[in-house]
């Protein structure tokens, strides 16, 4: 924060900026509070959005149906509908690390959580960072723009735009790889009326004729390379679907009780990323049995314990019924004996006695 606030005051001495000065600027800023990779780019219809609308019309969005209201598509077509004089996009990418796989024999069955959710929630992080650079370009230009900020919640295709502002390209399993950092990326989106200079992308790179991440799926959710069906993605039955989830999937959701890495997992490009690194200490695991939860710890938390443990996190998005849902169908798979399964079947919520008589109906028959 410190190199920040030079970068700043040697700024507002700097009267009248050029657009090409405002995107220098920008990137300078950007690395100083923390990210990994940020661009600028125009406000075009995105390319790839036709794909976006024929994905909505074979219904591969599932219960997400905020993704095909009318104002969610206007917007990923023209990004004004977000901000009405919006010039300009500037792309941040954020990375976290990779955790290296615990070897310890665990005493108790646990869940897997995925990467990215293991220390404060990125929105909230990403929000604070991408606010103080939209303060900084103000003062930098010595006037005040208006600005949006924009995560992954708000309407935008902010993959494409990553691809077009030169922070990497996107992979066939429809993920942002940066070349030297890979995909253990969190986007932001900063909409400006600041007139700026647009980044090149750098040189061509593609996956070429790996397809690692497609076959590695263990629901198989990618119809083909960069066509995802949500409705089979681990992170969309373990987060985004609040209902029951479909029987034919559980088994091949494993020990995840919160998102999937396994496509990242097996991705060349991760394997050597030398730039990658915790940027930011928020994004690190908030203690060491985040990405291994005991599963029966998670089962026997109180409304109070449970909103201790998931709050500021992206944990939270789990509503109580949900989260105990994706318990039962993991201990279903991997230790369908457990006593609290008996306790789930008797819980308040249909939902949860559902999914936890099917995980005792897993035990195999007794000879």
């Amino acid at each position: 924060m410190a190199s920040l606030q030079m970068t700043i005051e040697k700024a507002v001495s700097s009267m009248q900026p050029s657009p090409e000065e405002l995107t220098e600027f920008v990137s300078a800023a950007a690395k100083d509070l923390g990210f990994a990779r940020s661009g600028v780019t125009g406000i075009e219809t995105p390319a790839r959005y036709p794909r976006y609308r024929d994905w909505l019309e074979r219904g591969d969005h599932g219960s997400m149906g905020y993704m095909d209201d009318d104002f969610h598509k206007r917007a990923r077509a023209d990004m004004r509908e977000l901000l009405p004089d919006a010039r300009n996009a500037i792309v941040v990418a954020l990375s976290y690390e990779k955790q290296a796989s615990s070897k310890e024999r665990l005493s108790q069955p646990t869940g897997r959580v995925a990467q990215y959710a293991l220390g404060d929630d990125y929105h909230h992080v990403m929000r604070g960072m991408l606010g103080t650079l939209a303060e900084a370009l103000s003062a930098k230009a010595g006037t005040t723009f208006s600005s949006r900020i924009c995560i992954d919640s708000a309407p935008l295709l902010e993959r494409e735009l990553a691809e077009r502002a030169g922070l990497g390209f996107v992979a066939k399993n429809t993920m942002l790889i940066s070349p030297g950092i890979g995909s253990y990326t969190l986007l932001g989106v900063l909409l400006t009326s600041a007139e700026m200079l647009t980044t090149k992308a750098p040189s061509a790179r593609d996956c070429g004729g790996c397809t690692a991440c497609l076959e590695a799926c263990p629901t198989q959710a990618f119809r083909a390379p960069y066509s995802l069906d949500a409705k089979r993605c681990i992170s969309y039955l373990t987060i985004e679907s609040q209902g029951a989830m479909p029987e034919e999937l559980r088994q091949l959701v494993g020990d995840r009780i919160f998102g999937c890495d396994v496509c990242q997992d097996v991705c060349p490009y991760n394997a050597v990323a030398p730039d990658r690194a915790v940027t930011v200490p928020e994004l690190r695991p908030r203690d060491e049995e985040r990405a291994r939860p005991p599963l029966t710890m998670l089962a026997g938390l109180g409304s109070n314990q449970r909103k201790r443990y998931v709050g500021g996190t992206a944990l939270r998005r789990n509503r109580r019924e949900q989260l105990l849902r994706n318990v039962a169908v993991v201990l279903g798979n991997i230790a369908p004996e457990d006593p609290v399964l008996e306790t789930l079947a008797a819980d308040r919520s249909p939902l949860v006695q559902e999914h936890a008589k099917w995980a005792i109906a897993q035990k195999p028959p007794t000879s």
